[in-house]
């Protein structure tokens, strides 16, 4: 008897649904640490496991210097921070807005970058 391959622990989608909620690769997110703070990231991947959960890859976002706390979150003020390469659960992420996947330059762009003073 020949068995077939197995099939994968996961596989990576590019979108999701969750709690009545549709997740996209390049959707910003916030996730609140346990003392209530808040941070930003960018989705760079989706995936579902085999017992169907789904998880997300993140980029950081680092906020800049025209960032200010007390309003909403804006893309313009804010650039790529670190690449992720854990899967996290879906769950602690709360969808803050759509974002086209490429609109996060690398911070290796050729575009300035002003320092803060």
């Amino acid at each position: 008897m020949k068995l077939g391959s197995a099939p994968p622990l996961i596989r990576f989608v590019p979108n999701i649904r969750h709690m009545d909620v549709d997740y996209r690769v390049g959707d910003i997110v916030s996730v609140m640490d346990v003392e209530g703070g808040t941070y930003y990231a960018q989705i760079r991947g989706l995936a579902v496991d085999y017992k169907g959960d789904s998880c997300c890859v993140l980029t950081w976002l680092i906020p800049t210097c025209d960032h200010d706390e007390s309003e909403n979150f804006r893309p313009e003020d804010y650039i790529l921070g670190m690449e992720e390469d854990v899967l996290r659960d879906i769950d602690c992420c709360t969808l803050v807005c759509r974002c086209p996947a490429d609109y996060f330059r690398p911070l290796a762009s050729p575009y300035f970058i002003r320092p803060c003073n």
